[in-house]
């Protein structure tokens, strides 16, 4: 190999090398600010709520994403899960979906379709407001909904979320 050909060699390896560089900085970068973006459950202004007579008062952040998901069909006592939310296309239904669960509305869409036109599911209930929420859910056994946590009352219940690396 003559010297003009290794100086072109080595030339490029330090191209490719910076570029190389600059996609790890980019991945790195992107990685811890995805991570640290997402705020922890206590930062969240949106509880989780169900009917009073819902058998669970503590769930991970893992089967709660299963019941949103629309997943797990059944409460611990067998009895149906009715999940109630408000519109898509509204800013509190894309604020729950990141604050609480942690993934992006068009995400949690996406995987409502995949199973409600595949027959293995039902689409959850839409309500036009957080007090048409507090009334469905109070008066439904099963129901599982969200509201900002100031307009919690006694007529329901909120469950606990405890951290994603915790058991159900």
């Amino acid at each position: 190999m003559t010297l003009k050909k290794k100086n072109k060699l080595l030339a490029c390896f330090k191209v490719n090398r910076s570029i190389f560089s600059v996609w790890i900085f980019l991945f790195l970068y992107l990685f811890h600010t995805s991570i640290y973006a997402m705020p922890s459950l206590q930062e969240t202004s949106y509880i989780v709520i169900t009917h009073e007579n819902t058998p669970v008062k503590k769930i991970s952040i893992n089967r709660l994403r299963t019941i949103y998901g629309l997943k797990t069909k059944y409460w611990d006592d067998q009895t149906p899960i009715i999940v109630y939310t408000t519109n898509p296309l509204e800013e509190e239904y894309r604020a729950f979906s990141k604050q609480v669960l942690g993934m992006f509305s068009h995400q949690l869409q996406r995987a409502w379709n995949r199973l409600i036109y595949s027959g293995r599911a039902l689409p959850p209930t839409t309500v036009m407001s957080f007090k048409e929420m507090m009334e469905a859910v109070s008066t439904t056994p099963g129901a599982i909904g969200y509201i900002p946590k100031h307009e919690l009352n006694a007529t329901i219940q909120q469950l606990e979320i405890r951290g994603i690396n915790n058991e159900d």
